[in-house]
């Protein structure tokens, strides 16, 4: 059996830094939302685990989150069946949109399918857990309130259909790690205090959307200028707002429903690794045909298995 699936990535459209944990982690109160930028993932029967990556920027093998995702499934559920997960990918890797996580997701809801497991969609959440803090929400997908390490995944009111944004990575590469690296040097340096904190997302009555925010902007903006040149880009294009996607680089704004051609938009950001348009999903990851007659194509929010 050959099941593809797509990988959507993610935006956070509320990004808070609550502190930092006793295990190392920071406390997160994030609103994230899945948009229609996607990777594949190929999932079949083979040998062992193999993962293969067409990036090589990305690892393949070991180093490759999947190949994790896949080990941990096989080892939970006792799985004699082997596997070789194939990724392409379309995502900008680094650049806070969560397209490793996404894979890892996608892989476990893939593999639970290949190897017929009757694994709950809660089951797999916890799994994920152990992989990477995003990648439970990218089992669910849509609109989320995220919080701990990202890991704690809640419902939240989903964002209109309609939305679309614009999506722009700069040139320049974010390790997550040295982002909050340079964040806790900031904060306890800062003076900041805890009453600006803002652990809950307050909506805007006018989008529809949670008010964009994100804290970890403090590290990023005074320290990359490329970063900050193309915020300032995207904002006369994007008035109702322009935020970073997670740990960056990342950029995206809300798009007024008439406005510049959409090939002439996107020619504004050819200096920079990636731009597209997105919109908003209500899955982590979608099945693509052929599939067998009833089964569902999307993940995310309901049993994917």
């Amino acid at each position: 059996m050959r099941l593809v699936l797509e990988s959507f990535a993610k935006l956070n459209l509320f990004l808070e830094v609550l502190g930092r944990r006793e295990d190392g982690y920071h406390e997160l109160s994030t609103v994230m939302q899945t948009v229609d930028l996607a990777d594949e993932v190929v999932v079949e029967e083979g040998d062992g685990v193999r993962v293969e990556c067409d990036d090589p920027d990305v690892p393949g093998g070991e180093g490759n989150i999947a190949h994790r995702a896949a080990l941990l499934l096989r080892e939970e559920m006792r799985v004699r069946e082997g596997c070789r997960i194939l990724i392409r990918k379309r995502i900008p890797v680094e650049a806070g949109l969560g397209g490793g996580s996404g894979n890892a997701a996608a892989a476990l809801a893939g593999l639970a399918r290949l190897w017929r497991l009757d694994v709950p969609q809660g089951r797999l959440a916890e799994i994920g857990a152990r992989i990477g803090s995003d990648v439970p929400f990218f089992l669910y997908g849509g609109t989320r309130l995220c919080s701990g390490r990202g890991e704690v995944v809640r419902p939240f009111a989903p964002i209109p259909a309609s939305t679309r944004f614009l999506v722009v990575t700069p040139a320049v590469r974010l390790p997550t790690s040295f982002v909050y690296k340079e964040f806790a040097t900031k904060a306890l340096t800062s003076g900041r205090p805890s009453s600006n904190l803002k652990p809950a997302p307050e909506s805007d009555p006018e989008s529809g959307l949670p008010g964009l925010f994100n804290r970890l902007e403090d590290a990023v903006l005074p320290a990359f200028p490329s970063v900050r040149e193309t915020k300032g880009r995207m904002e006369r294009v994007c008035p109702a707002g322009v935020r970073m996607s997670g740990s960056g680089p990342t950029l995206f704004g809300l798009l007024p429903p008439a406005g510049v051609e959409d090939g002439a938009l996107l020619d504004r950001f050819r200096d920079c690794r990636f731009a597209a348009l997105a919109r908003p999903t209500s899955c982590g990851y979608r099945f693509l045909p052929p599939l067998r007659t009833g089964q569902s194509t999307e993940g995310g929010g309901r049993n994917g298995n």
